[in-house]
């Protein structure tokens, strides 16, 4: 028996090579060669069937899905409808509407502020602006009643309390945080 040898890259890389163009050679060659010997009679019944598919196939493929899509277009559109019907929103207003809601005269984004709020240099004169809805009066109110209590809370624990005690509060250190 003979030793067998396997094929080195190079001629593995060539044989698929020349396979590849010889098979692109072969298919130029059978196109060429079909394309120059097709007789009068070929063409003809090639351009009946092209004219065909352009002229008749078509625009009937065109007119089925047309219909398709305006048969599925209709019965969303009635689908809809007799879901308006079903909850009676047809020719109806609604009862409140939302600016009656939000009081007379105010726009949404309109704020009202009073003489703590002011910025300097505005008075009353200046009393509205428009804008960013800001926090409203209760929540003012609110915050600023938390701030006052916040201040006597922080006022009461140090009345009661001498120097050294404030101090101590005051100074903290690492010695102190290993206790």
């Amino acid at each position: 028996m003979a030793d067998y040898t396997p094929p080195t890259a190079s001629e593995l890389l060539a044989d698929f090579f020349n396979q590849l163009f010889g098979g692109v050679e072969n298919w130029f060659a059978n196109f060429y060669k079909n394309f120059t010997s097709v007789s009068a009679k070929r063409w003809i019944r090639m351009g009946i069937i092209v004219g065909t598919y352009l002229l008749v196939i078509r625009p009937l493929l065109d007119m089925f899905f047309r219909w398709s899509f305006d048969k599925k277009q209709a019965k969303e559109k009635q689908k809809k409808e007799e879901q308006q019907a079903a909850f009676g929103a047809e020719g109806k207003t609604a009862k409140v509407s939302p600016n009656s809601l939000r009081g007379p005269g105010k726009v949404l984004g309109e704020v009202e502020t009073d003489d703590e709020d002011a910025v300097k240099g505005q008075g009353k004169e200046g009393g509205k602006s428009t804008g960013v809805p800001e926090m409203g009066k209760g929540a003012r109110k609110r915050q600023r009643k938390q701030m006052k209590e916040a201040e006597k809370n922080a006022s009461a624990t140090t009345e009661g309390m001498n120097e050294e005690e404030l101090l101590e509060l005051l100074d903290w250190s690492e010695s102190d945080e290993e206790k």
